[in-house]
């Protein structure tokens, strides 16, 4: 169990970090598609773990 939890804290970071990458991105030049992809990759892995680990808990 503990290994998993691990898993998804790590995969949540990455997302994060994504978010934020894209973000810089996106304010150096709005009009960087990149940015706003990453931004929208970092938040659908956080949408998608967020529910994962609901499931995750209800076993």
């Amino acid at each position: 169990m503990d290994i998993i939890e691990t898993i998804i804290a790590t995969v949540m970071i990455i997302a994060l970090l994504f978010v934020l990458i894209g973000a810089i991105t996106t304010m150096r030049d709005f009009v960087d598609v990149n940015g706003w992809i990453e931004i929208f990759i970092g938040l659908i892995v956080m949408k998608i773990v967020s529910a994962t680990k609901i499931k995750v808990n209800n076993f």
